[in-house]
């Protein structure tokens, strides 16, 4: 999907077509979860929560999305190509056969919005009709932040439609990545120096799609996709009970405790992937298939330890005779039987087994699949997040050191996912000699947004790199706990003019009002030492937090004596613009004060704030 110039509504950022996956791919997971367990299940509070911070972390950071839907896929309004994938066909057809051409999604969307819509999307035809139809439904449902538009013609949202003989845009289609992690959210990239974001995969042999029904009490047998069994299977009985859908909140869907969310995690770009490996064994790799298969059914721990034995005895002498295909797979089964075997001895048993199998070139292989754009790429993540500390060491120290961009951003992101983990092998990273693997690790460190890394990062505001320096104070952003601002207050007194900056610039992007005391002691300086830049910027700064507290240092200012001062006015006209963004009475009385004085320009500057103060107002209301 390629991006036409300009920027997006409300003038942020257009979305990427991995971005925009993102958001569809969490939508129809929550919706296909929706459809199989009831309300306040925790394992659908866990999905609903997955989805919640993916939205409303896109629409705080770009803004309003308008998604247009036509019968070749989806796209954002105002982009020329089509985003098309097929874990979104479903999707894509349910909304065409309710008459949805276009979905408006504002800024102000919280979770009770996205919950009702989720739950209207799960609705069967029929409820849906007997409520008028999709959009009265949405309305009743959602009252506001979320609008539907009903059907137009194609040409009218720029897609064509299924009869048009017309030239079709070109179609992007979205390759199985690395899954999606709870990651801090963080800005889209912007150049080639940064992550691209991760495209969360709907794999075909995803518990949240493919699950029996909660009522369900039949094991589950594990069996390949190239498994002949398959045909042998009987078909889905056509009697089957379905779970009867109950009406969900956000309270109803929302885990009870949550750790912090995190931003967005890095795309993946479509990578051909290799052709199969030709078997060396083809008879050893039936007998692996036909154990695999008994080692799912497997109930007692004694019985799947002894199968186990044999299997990885199998799978590490297939590894060393080149068929690398064989050892994934049984990789990928004791995964699943880690996540998916209800008894825990079986589970934790399945784990050392893992591990076992997966250390010394075994693991730089499983590392080496994860670094790919294929689904086994997808399933090589999977399973190294579920190995022991000693693995997740080996594997930070070759996602920070890969030498290939897109290769290092998706180890980067199993790097994200392992979270706390992770964090004691990330802070070894900070002592590192090149710039390039210590900004690698602090980037990291602030995506997991863990307090107890923040003493480590503040000598990294005085490194010797000025991208390390900034990348610290981004990272001390992110985290926002009390010290990690203490150390940016800290840094605001430092003698080099560089740092200062930087730490007073970092203090104001916090938001907090924790921040302002040593914002407010800057300017206090500034104005002491009669240093104009400095103090503008200072100014600057405070107009940026847009926090109503950013007021009083502004109107306390405007109080000054200025008279046979032309720096203290200049700082005052200054000020003036600045009160103009931000909220709250003080800052309206300020301006209204101002708009009063004798001085020709702070009249005009005040007057002109409270202005576009009105029309914005007029604009929201």
């Amino acid at each position: 999907m390629d991006d036409a110039p300009g920027t997006g509504a409300q003038g942020g950022d257009r979305r990427t077509a991995p971005e925009l996956a993102t958001l569809l791919l969490e939508l129809a997971r929550v919706v296909k979860a929706r459809r199989y367990y009831k309300a306040g299940d925790p394992r659908l509070a866990d999905i609903f929560s997955r989805f919640v911070r993916t939205w409303l972390g896109d629409l705080g950071r770009k803004g309003t999305l308008i998604l247009e839907v036509g019968p070749q896929g989806f796209r954002e309004a105002g982009q020329r190509g089509v985003l098309t994938d097929p874990h979104l066909a479903e999707l894509r057809r349910e909304l065409g056969e309710r008459g949805v051409h276009e979905l408006r999604f504002e800024p102000e969307v919280d979770a009770e919005a996205l919950a009702g819509l989720a739950e209207v999307l799960a609705s069967d035809a029929g409820r849906i009709a007997a409520t008028g139809g999709f959009a009265v439904m949405l309305e009743e449902r959602v009252p506001f932040g979320i609008t539907v538009a009903g059907p137009v013609p194609a040409v009218a949202v720029g897609l064509p439609s299924e009869d048009s003989d017309a030239d079709l845009p070109p179609i992007v289609r979205i390759p199985d990545p690395v899954p999606a992690v709870a990651a801090p959210l963080a800005p889209a990239a912007a150049s080639d120096d940064e992550a691209p974001t991760l495209v969360p995969a709907l794999a075909e042999d995803e518990p949240v799609l493919e699950i029996d029904p909660p009522e369900s009490t039949e094991p589950l047998t594990i069996i390949e996709e190239d498994d002949p069994a398959i045909e042998a299977l009987p078909p889905d009985d056509p009697t089957a009970e379905t779970v009867p859908a109950e009406v969900a909140t956000a309270t109803d869907l929302v885990a009870p405790e949550r750790p912090a969310p995190v931003d967005v995690v890095p795309a993946v770009p479509d990578i051909e992937p290799p052709p199969p490996e030709t078997p060396a064994n083809p008879a050893a790799t039936d007998e692996l298939t036909v154990r695999l298969r008994e080692l799912g059914l497997c109930t007692s721990v004694a019985d799947y330890t002894d199968l186990a034995r044999r299997i990885c005895t199998m799978a590490e002498r297939a590894f060393d005779q080149g068929d690398t295909d064989a050892f994934v797979r049984a990789v990928r089964a004791f995964a699943r039987h880690v996540d998916g075997k209800e008894e825990s001895r079986l589970a934790e048993t399945a784990a050392s087994f893992l591990s076992h199998l997966a250390v010394g070139p075994r693991l730089d292989h499983l590392i080496e699949r994860a670094a790919e754009g294929s689904e086994d790429g997808v399933h090589a993540s999977r399973a190294l997040l579920l190995l022991d500390d000693d693995a997740i060491r080996h594997l930070v120290d070759r996602a920070i050191t890969a030498t290939d961009r897109i290769q290092r951003e998706r180890l980067l992101a199993v790097v994200l996912a392992a979270s706390e983990r992770a964090l004691p092998a990330l802070l070894d990273q900070l002592g590192d000699d090149r710039p390039d693997v210590v900004r690698h690790a602090i980037r990291l460190i602030g995506d997991t947004q863990h307090p107890a890394a923040v003493p480590r990062l503040a000598d990294g505001l005085h490194h010797r790199d000025a991208e390390t320096r900034e990348e610290t104070a981004r990272a001390l952003v992110r985290i926002g706990s009390d010290e990690a601002i203490a150390i940016l207050a800290r840094a605001s007194r430092h003698e080099d003019a560089g740092i200062v900056a930087l730490a007073l610039n970092s203090l104001a992007s916090t938001g907090n009002v924790r921040a302002l005391p040593p914002i407010e002691n800057a300017l206090e300086r500034a104005i002491e030492a009669k240093d104009v830049a400095r103090a503008k910027e200072i100014i600057k700064a405070l107009g940026r937090m847009q926090v109503p507290e950013a007021a009083r240092p502004l109107a306390a200012l405007l109080q000054r004596r200025s008279r046979l001062q032309r720096w203290l006015r200049d700082l005052k006209v200054a000020a003036i613009a600045a009160l103009g963004g931000i909220p709250g009475d003080e800052a309206v009385g300020a301006l209204a004060q101002a708009a009063h004085y004798r001085d020709a320009q702070m009249r005009k500057t005040a007057q002109t704030a409270l202005d576009r103060r009105a029309g914005a107002l007029t604009r929201r209301s």
